[in-house]
């Protein structure tokens, strides 16, 4: 039922066959044996998979979402053919700063599968009868690595046994930046009297009020009673690497002869959601400022 161009001895008591023209079932091969006329012959059966028709659909169960955040994905993958297919993997292509959420995967026909999941996320040993469709479903979440703005994953189903592969499916999920608890800064400080100059706010060191404080973005704020200020909804700049803020006291809010413990401005590094303090030492040459500015 067909022919073989070739007959390979590898030297180790296997041999391969090279094939002449497509062929199903067996086939009888003659070869000679140590360049002698003695002629044995073997029976090779060959099995031939017939093409495979596949269709994949790929949909997220919400469009909009932040950081943190659990997305459900539905994939279906059809066969249309008339064949079955025997070894299908679905081959997801997952968007950067999204992980697969480790054993979510269901599986309609509870065929037992093999997950595999690096840059991919890889469902193999699937089987679909013809006429089948099968449905998949798993979790990704979203780390604070993603940006914002829309997020593509894509699926496609391969039949390994003929190379024969589905559509390329997608489905997008938008990440918006509503949520200040993550995607924001909150700045919170503390101007006091460093008697001893070690920049660190001691027991015995109290807040100064009514300091003013400036800010590049021209924020002007004023400490409370006890030497306290904050400020809240302070855009921190790209997750992966968070931005520069500046503070800066006004020194006509100082009383007079004040001398800086600490630097004026300070500058210091805001990422999205974390807390950044920025505490300001002031020193008095006379210690009987202090006195004044409590009553």
């Amino acid at each position: 039922t067909g022919t073989i161009d070739s007959f390979v001895h590898h030297n180790n008591g296997t041999y391969s066959a090279n094939l002449g023209s497509t062929v199903a079932g067996n086939v009888t091969v003659g070869f000679s044996v140590n360049a002698t006329n003695s002629t044995l012959t073997g029976i090779v059966e060959f099995v031939s998979y017939e093409k495979t028709i596949l269709v994949a659909t790929l949909s997220t169960s919400t469009k909009k979402a932040k950081i943190g955040d659990l997305i459900k994905y539905t994939a279906t993958i059809e066969n249309i053919g008339s064949f079955a297919a025997n070894n299908v993997t679905l081959s997801n292509v997952i968007p950067f700063g999204f992980s697969y959420v480790e054993k979510s995967i269901y599986i309609s026909n509870n065929i037992s599968s093999n997950i595999t999941w690096d840059k991919t996320l890889d469902i193999n040993n699937l089987k679909l009868a013809p006429g089948e469709k099968i449905e998949i479903v798993y979790l990704l979440r979203i780390g604070a690595g993603a940006k914002h703005g829309t997020h593509i994953t894509t699926a496609t189903a391969y039949n390994n046994q003929t190379s024969d592969r589905s559509n390329t499916a997608s489905a997008s999920v938008e990440i918006t930046a509503d949520d200040p608890m993550l995607d924001e800064s909150l700045i919170i400080g503390t101007v006091f009297n460093d008697k001893n100059g070690n920049m660190i706010q001691d027991e015995d060191e109290e807040g100064l009020p009514g300091v003013r404080i400036f800010t590049v973005e021209g924020y002007i704020i004023t400490t409370d009673k006890y030497g306290r200020f904050h400020l809240l909804n302070i855009k921190g700049g790209e997750w992966s690497r968070g931005r520069n803020f500046m503070m800066k006291i006004d020194p006509l809010s100082l009383p007079k002869g004040s001398q800086f413990t600490t630097a004026n401005p300070l500058v210091r590094r805001i990422t999205p959601g974390i807390p950044v303090r920025f505490d300001f030492g002031i020193k008095f040459a006379d210690v009987d400022v202090m006195r004044g500015i409590q009553k």
